[in-house]
C-alpha cells in the first residue's frame, strides 16, 4: 500500500501544476537558481531529490538536460523519451578522480577511483520562452522505496493550463 499523500499546486507560467506530495513532506525554494523557480524534496539529499523547476525555457528543456549531463558525466545512457509532455529517462555514470594518500613513512598511493551512478527522471512542458520541468535525479544505491516514492510524484504531476 501506498504511503498517504495531499495534494500540492504549484503556480506556473505555464498554469497549475498539481502533485500528490508524501503526507507531512513539503517542497522547498532553491535560492541558488538565478532564473525561475525550483522547489525540491530531497528527504535524503546525499541520494537525490525531486525538483520542480519552472520559468524560461532555455535550461529546463529536455535537449538541455540531456546536453548538460553528456558534458559533465562519464557516461549517459537514455532510456527512455516519450511524446505527449516529454519524459526523459537517464542512466548517468560520473567517475570521481582517485585522491592520493601518504602514509606515515611518506610512501603514497592512490585510492580506488570512485564511480556514482545516477539515474535521472524528468518531465517537461513548455509553451514559448516558459518552460516547467518535475522529476528526479537518484544514486543507484538508494533504497527502492525511495525511488518508488520519487516515481510516484512524478507520476502525479498534472500540469492545467489556463484556459
Amino acid at each position: 500500500m501506498d504511503p498517504p499523500t495531499r495534494s500540492v499546486r504549484v503556480p506556473s507560467a505555464l498554469g497549475t501544476l498539481e502533485l500528490a506530495l508524501p503526507e507531512g513532506e513539503r517542497l522547498v525554494p532553491d535560492a541558488g537558481v538565478p532564473d525561475g523557480e525550483m522547489l525540491v524534496w530531497a528527504p535524503a539529499p546525499e541520494l537525490g531529490g525531486f525538483s520542480v523547476s519552472h520559468g524560461p525555457a532555455a535550461g529546463r528543456r529536455a535537449e538541455d538536460l540531456l546536453a548538460l549531463e553528456r558534458g559533465f558525466a562519464d557516461a549517459v545512457e537514455v532510456d527512455e523519451q516519450s511524446g505527449g509532455e516529454r519524459e526523459l529517462c537517464l542512466r548517468v555514470e560520473t567517475h570521481e578522480g582517485r585522491d592520493l594518500i601518504e602514509d606515515e613513512a611518506g610512501n603514497r598511493s592512490a585510492l580506488p577511483e570512485r564511480v556514482r551512478q545516477e539515474r535521472l527522471r524528468f518531465r517537461f512542458w513548455e509553451d514559448g520562452d516558459e518552460a516547467l520541468r518535475v522529476g528526479y535525479r537518484i544514486d543507484e544505491s538508494a533504497p527502492g522505496d525511495l525511488r518508488a516514492a520519487f516515481d510516484r510524484l512524478t507520476d502525479s504531476a498534472r500540469l492545467e493550463r489556463p484556459r
